[in-house]
């Protein structure tokens, strides 16, 4: 957010997070990913509320409104296209591969809000001395 490296680290039990240059632990994943994303209509929750079944920041509408799920072509990558309408429509395409968000679209009050993704860094090794104090 805003420039600034961050990363969540979660084992199961413990969750810690880095952000503004600090980790510091925290109580619920549902924070950590709050603190990194915000809260907003498109902020990039999308992926982790979908994989980790959380009550908030997930793209889709509650229960009862049907979701389309297609594979599909997208800048020359194999994506999952979902989509979903009520009183927003709804596109998210996510990687087939690597299940990483690409692009969103939502249309609300006339306006449509798209949002593209760069690739995220990965797996990349923590030095142990950064959950030490």
């Amino acid at each position: 957010m805003f420039g600034s490296k961050y990363d969540l680290v979660a084992n199961g039990s413990t969750i810690w997070l880095l952000s503004a240059g600090n980790w510091a632990k925290v109580e619920k994943i549902e924070s950590g990913i709050a603190s990194i994303t915000g809260i907003s209509a498109n902020a990039g929750t999308h992926i982790p509320a979908m994989l980790m079944h959380t009550a908030w920041g997930a793209p889709f509408p509650e229960k009862g409104v049907g979701v389309t799920i297609k594979a599909e072509q997208l800048a020359g990558r194999n994506t999952y296209h979902l989509q979903a309408k009520d009183q927003m429509k709804r596109d998210v395409w996510v990687d087939a591969k690597t299940y990483f968000l690409i692009k969103t679209t939502t249309e609300v009050m006339g306006r449509t809000i798209v949002t593209t993704y760069g690739t995220p860094k990965v797996n990349q090794a923590i030095p142990a001395n950064r959950f030490v104090k």
